[in-house]
């Protein structure tokens, strides 16, 4: 009997996009964000950090305050993440960018942000998110993402 080339049953991997709220997540909730999604998905996760994400935390790290505090120790996190440089087609925030990454890599969102949760339902793009502050939660992976 021979050994299975893939242990664990990690069969494929599976880029996911994190967000800033998602980096910030774990020095508020004390939730493990990468340990969370390697738990949660069935592929072998490529975390990954587009440059309008990297940059986003680094002017809130700028901004003082707790939030500021947390978004510094986000930026030290994020040194786990493949960074992507990426530019939006036509220009957009943050958001737009994370969308449009999402689209063209075929990646789910690691996100807390509501208003970008349902942007991305919209256009059925799988996500991550933390609920009731204590465990992750996967909604909408559709087995092309597999």
């Amino acid at each position: 009997m021979s050994a299975s080339p893939n242990p664990g049953g990690r069969e494929r991997a599976v880029r996911v996009l994190l967000d800033s709220s998602f980096l910030m997540m774990p020095f508020k909730f004390r939730v493990d964000p990468f340990k969370g999604i390697e738990e949660l998905i069935s592929g072998k996760p490529i975390f990954t950090l587009i440059s309008p994400v990297g940059e986003e935390l680094m002017r809130i790290s700028k901004e003082g305050g707790k939030r500021g505090r947390m978004a510094k120790l986000a930026i030290q996190l994020a040194e786990r993440c493949e960074k992507v440089r990426f530019e939006p087609p036509g220009g957009g925030g943050v958001d737009e960018a994370i969308i449009a990454a999402s689209k063209g890599m075929r990646a789910i969102v690691a996100t807390n942000d509501a208003g970008l949760r349902k942007k991305l339902r919209n256009i059925n793009v799988p996500i991550i998110y933390l609920r009731n502050k204590s465990r992750l939660c996967l909604e909408g992976m559709e087995p092309e993402y597999l």
